[in-house]
């Protein structure tokens, strides 16, 4: 199972499995998803994937580990989490801290692949069944000698790796802010975040919008019957 919304290349509506070309979900996308963001901030999802960070506020400059983790996630698609300075839905994060790390030396970026070219064998991460991770990720203000994330909007990212450098379907972000920092400056254009701190139902993220709505028609259906045979 790929997702709880979208899985392994179907999309599950009422219960039902149909193709994701039927159901109107684009397999791959040069533009990044919408994304919603939970109330507390560690979370966010674009509805099939979740992305979740350890802690997202006054994070040390000089260096913090927190931890990672998604679901949700396309296990054909390998991706880089790190951390980047945010960019707009047409124009990819950049720049990251680490990198594309091919090496696994590096840690400010983690690369996550079930299915790595031969020289990634060993050194990418696999997946977890249900496109899941969990990793630990090294995240410093300065992302490169001229980004400092006290002063610019940065988040800890995932989007896909070198293999599939124009699909952006994968990018997820959740941003975090240093301690000695001011207001981080937003960039201007059409971003992929909400415009302030929008939550969403724990449930949506938890089980999948699709997933939710069936639930709660079971639901009522059993009440019904119950309250019919009272």
């Amino acid at each position: 199972m790929c997702g709880a919304v979208l899985v392994c290349g179907a999309v599950l509506v009422y219960g039902a499995v149909v193709p994701a070309a039927a159901a109107g979900v684009p397999a791959t996308t040069d533009r990044a998803p919408r994304l919603q963001v939970r109330a507390d901030g560690r979370e966010s999802t674009d509805g099939t994937r979740v992305l979740r960070v350890s802690k997202v506020r006054a994070l040390e400059p000089a260096g913090e580990t927190v931890t990672v983790e998604g679901r949700g996630f396309d296990t054909g698609k390998g991706i880089y989490v790190t951390l980047c300075r945010v960019g707009t839905r047409s124009r990819p994060p950049h720049p990251c801290g680490g990198g594309a790390d091919r090496t696994g030396t590096g840690d400010a970026s983690v690369w996550i692949s079930s299915n790595p070219p031969p020289y990634g064998e060993g050194l990418a991460v696999p997946y977890r069944p249900g496109g899941r991770f969990r990793v630990e990720l090294v995240v410093r203000a300065r992302v490169s000698e001229r980004v400092d994330c006290r002063r610019v909007l940065c988040a800890v990212t995932t989007r896909n790796d070198h293999t599939r450098t124009t699909d952006r379907s994968q990018d997820l972000l959740v941003p975090v802010t240093f301690r000695g920092g001011t207001a981080p400056a937003r960039p201007d254009g059409d971003l992929a975040l909400p415009s302030g701190r929008e939550g969403i139902d724990p449930r949506v993220l938890a089980v999948g919008a699709g997933a939710l709505l069936s639930a709660t028609v079971g639901t009522l259906w059993i009440r019904h019957r119950r309250r019919a045979g009272a």
